[in-house]
């Protein structure tokens, strides 16, 4: 585990790439990027990264995470064995061990990191750390196996490896450590840091636009030219998201972390390129999502309000979520399909009763006609819309289910007696048969009143002026339906949504253990499995941030530019 860590792999081994965060002059952080030369695609930037590299060695979570199956699976992807090869080939080049002591003892205040290459993993690495302190790094004890040269009348040191190609230079002035995976590079940082004219990243437009979208500076600092990073084929290969079209709406970006002891926040703002600018959000969608978020009840275990666009995205959002429950999207099959070829008979002695005289029965399993739904949605087009989910287990703590309700917003007040026909119609064919029991009852529960479907699956509609209700748990509509008095007009939103982890850590591995075993059950008590993806990859993770009791994210736009606030709320 000595070299297994995430530090010593994604500081450790990204001190083969992105190993630490450098540091500033009397100006903070943000001055040591007139130090780093231009070309980078990515700078993070710490106002002490010692504290934060010490901070995370004595958290328990690292031992957690670090014994998790989470990291298990981790530590056998590709991703993680091309981190380990760079690792690997950076201690060789450099001739010491690129571990958590060399990242510790190069470890300053004020520090900077800029990459240059996601690929070969190209870094260069700055810090303020005290001339005394930087004389006892193990880099500056082992100078002598490095070839010694200069640049702006500053020594600095290099060594290669001939089989990797990799490169290793490093140098000190003042109280500045300069680490870097090419002494082109280092040099230049030397020649900016004696004045002398060349280019800085700060003189970039993606650099300067991105540190001057953000006034306050958090503790950690990522700048990102995303321009360029989206065109890199291992950014496209290994960005978890693999939502590249959307990253590429923006050409820089800028994130800043802010810590505290009941809460992680994170502020982000993307500007976008020029040809993003074009098909924003209308304002009085946004405004309308922004007040759907009074009706979030606080205990539900997940929520989530946006703006809606069209009619369709309306009919398939309700359809997606409450009608009709699915994954979006086609799962991407990376084997090559299967042929699978016959014994080359037709037929067999059971075709002898087949007729062959009259067509063959058609047999329909039914479906949603949504058609009196879209009329209904095309007469009052919703603005925004709210989804509303709570896990519950039942059948003796076995089964795990999931309640739903969604708020629809429109311009003008429903029309309560043609929604329900139009709901009705859509759904006869898919729940019921024949019609059977397909009919709604008015109920009434704590004062507020509702109608329910009587088909196979539950269904509940209220509608409140220009507010649909729609859930398959009376109970929840009526948590919702309570939030109404609840104060409204908050800023327009992009996207809003909470999800309360500790609330449904529990249920979550339940049922995806459930779901699991169903798929690996069979593999379970092999040795050196992979551990199944959901009940004991994620899960694993999910403990291993036991003090995060919530997880919310807000998306605004301003001006041109697009804000997000992520805050990770932290238990006493």
């Amino acid at each position: 585990m000595k070299t297994r860590t995430v530090w010593t792999l994604v500081i450790g081994s990204l001190l083969v790439a992105v190993a630490a965060l450098t540091q500033a002059p009397q100006g903070g952080a943000g001055e040591l990027a007139r130090y780093v030369p231009e070309g980078s695609l990515l700078v993070l930037e710490a106002e002490n990264f010692a504290a934060l590299l010490r901070d995370w060695n004595t958290a328990p979570q690292k031992t957690v995470w670090l014994a998790s199956d989470n990291y298990s699976s981790f530590s056998r992807s590709k991703l993680f064995l091309r981190l380990q090869e760079a690792q690997s080939e950076f201690a060789t080049a450099a001739g010491l061990p690129a571990d958590m002591p060399l990242v510790e003892s190069v470890a300053g205040r004020e520090s900077i990191v800029a990459v240059y290459d996601v690929g070969s993993l190209q870094f260069l690495y700055i810090t303020r750390l005290p001339s005394a302190q930087a004389m006892e790094s193990a880099l500056w004890r082992t100078r002598a196996n490095f070839e010694p040269r200069n640049a702006g009348q500053r020594p600095y040191y290099v060594r290669a490896d001939a089989a990797s190609q990799r490169e290793v230079a490093f140098a000190t002035s003042g109280d500045y450590l300069l680490l870097a995976t090419s002494g082109d590079v280092l040099a230049a940082a030397l020649r900016l840091l004696v004045g002398e004219p060349q280019a800085a990243v700060t003189s970039e437009a993606w650099y300067a636009d991105a540190a001057a979208a953000r006034s306050q500076r958090g503790e950690l600092r990522m700048l990102m030219n995303l321009e360029r990073l989206v065109r890199t084929p291992h950014f496209r290969s290994y960005w978890i998201q693999q939502n590249v079209s959307e990253v590429g709406k923006y050409r820089t970006g800028v994130a800043d972390l802010f810590r505290s002891g009941t809460e992680f926040k994170e502020e982000r703002t993307f500007l976008p390129a020029v040809q993003a600018v074009a098909g924003q959000q209308s304002q009085a969608n946004a405004q309308a999502a922004a007040n759907l978020l009074r009706f979030a009840p606080n205990g539900a275990g997940f929520h989530a309000v946006r703006p809606l666009t069209s009619t369709a995205e309306a009919v398939n959002f309700v359809a997606d979520k409450l009608l009709t429950p699915r994954i979006s999207g086609m799962q991407r099959v990376q084997n090559a399909p299967q042929v699978y070829v016959g014994d080359g008979r037709t037929g067999d002695e059971g075709a002898l009763e087949t007729r062959i005289d009259q067509p063959p029965a058609v047999y329909s399993s039914g479906g949603l006609a949504q058609e009196a739904v879209v009329e209904a949605f095309e007469s009052n087009p919703p603005l925004a819309a709210l989804q509303v989910e709570s896990s519950r287990k039942s059948g003796g703590d076995v089964f795990v289910g999931t309640d739903t309700a969604l708020v629809l917003v429109a311009a003008s007040d429903w029309d309560a007696a043609a929604l329900r026909p139009a709901f009705q119609s859509a759904v006869r064919g898919l729940w019921t048969t024949s019609s059977l029991g397909a009919q709604w009852t008015q109920q009434s529960i704590g004062g507020e009143t509702f109608h329910q479907f009587g088909g196979l699956t539950p269904l509940v509609i209220a509608v409140r002026g220009p507010h649909l209700f729609l859930a398959n748990s009376a109970e929840l509509l009526i948590s919702v339906l309570a939030r109404a008095t609840s104060a409204a007009g908050e800023s327009p939103v992009l996207y809003a949504a909470q999800f309360r982890r500790a609330a449904e850590q529990a249920n979550y591995e339940t049922l995806m253990r459930h779901l699991d075993y169903l798929q690996f059950g069979q593999y379970r008590f092999q040795q050196n499995r992979e551990p199944d993806f959901f009940s004991e990859n994620v899960a694993s993770l999910g403990r291993t941030l036991e003090r995060v009791e919530s997880m919310s994210i807000r998306v605004a736009r301003n001006g041109e530019s697009v804000n997000q606030t992520v805050i990770y709320r932290l238990s006493e």
